[in-house]
């Protein structure tokens, strides 16, 4: 099943005459966009006549809810019961809802919401053998740009390639986060107008820039000379060499802090709740640790302590500050 691409295809292959269809999507803006596709196929109204939650829902309401499909309609269109969190059911309800008569043609339709489905899954096999399953597959890494920029469009704004990957940087490569970036973009500039990068800095100025983020690896990896012109492009851009040495050290105590819990023997979940980050950043911060070793991420620690003092002083230039911090790692 496509990620969104070849969706159209899917929608060929779909049996539109089923009572109950079942949506896949791990992000709850896909998930929305695969609901209204399916309303707009089978001619429903978009708002849900009925509402349930698969984590709540009891044997005694999915009784309530084949009564409700197959009761005659009020209205002439045909109204929608939504199951969302369809995932989350409990064993003896997925028994239930599994067990229920599902045939014929029904005055309603179920359609029910699903984020993490094994393969293996009774609740997908059921739902792929009526042909009643439609499935968007995660975005690979490496399509978060282009389905950016495309989800923009279809809210209204175009964005150029470089934003689209700040706005993956800034939501963490996840759509539901990116589509929430897009909406305050939309409110933040002009109608009509493209975001440029200035806007990304203005509008997420609590998040650190994409080459910010690259800086410490360009430090602790990279020839100094590499690290020295990033830091001179940071720094002729406007960026405050206080809050830059405060991104660096943060970083750095993060890294160490990850280092000290796996050398615990700590769990990956163990680890990811006790530095209260993502498990994207966790992973980023990973491959980096795997590049350098601890002893290199003291040095640079001790560097910046220095280049702190220094600042402090103003005893050197910035540039000159931050030349230091590089040779000292």
């Amino acid at each position: 099943m496509p990620y969104q691409s070849n969706i159209e295809k899917a929608f060929q292959e779909f049996d539109q005459s089923q009572p109950a269809i079942l949506l896949v999507a791990s992000d709850r803006v896909r998930l929305e966009y695969l609901d209204r596709r399916v309303v707009e196929e089978i001619g429903g109204e978009g708002q849900a006549s009925s509402l349930f939650f698969g984590d709540s829902m009891t044997v005694k309401e999915v009784d309530s809810i084949i009564t409700e499909l197959f009761s005659p309609a009020l209205f002439a269109s045909q109204e929608i019961i939504r199951i969302l969190r369809a995932d989350e059911m409990k064993s003896a309800v997925l028994d239930a809802f599994l067990k229920a008569p599902l045939e014929g043609p029904a005055s309603q339709r179920i359609i029910l919401h699903a984020t993490q489905l094994k393969a293996n899954s009774r609740l997908r096999k059921h739902f792929h053998k009526r042909k009643a399953l439609l499935e968007l597959k995660p975005i690979p890494k490496k399509g978060y740009p282009a389905w950016t920029m495309s989800h923009a469009a279809a809210l209204g704004v175009k964005i150029p390639g470089t934003v689209a990957q700040q706005l993956v940087e800034i939501g963490e490569e996840s759509a539901d986060r990116i589509h929430q970036c897009i909406e305050h973009l939309k409110l933040y500039c002009e109608e009509g107008a493209s975001p440029t990068t200035k806007d990304i800095a203005a509008l997420f100025h609590h998040h650190p820039d994409p080459n910010e983020f690259f800086l410490l690896e360009q430090i602790l990896t990279r020839p100094s000379h590499e690290a020295e012109r990033a830091i001179h492009e940071l720094l002729s851009n406007g960026k405050n060499a206080f809050l830059l040495l405060n991104l660096l050290g943060r970083s750095t105590a993060r890294l160490l802090r990850i280092a000290s819990l796996l050398e615990q023997k700590r769990s990956r979940a163990e680890v990811i709740e006790a530095i209260g980050g993502s498990s994207w950043i966790f992973d980023k911060d990973m491959k980096l640790l795997k590049k350098t070793g601890v002893s290199k991420l003291l040095r640079l620690h001790q560097a910046i302590i220095s280049a702190d003092s220094r600042l402090k002083g103003r005893s050197l230039g910035d540039e000159n500050i931050f030349s230091h911090l590089v040779h000292a790692v």
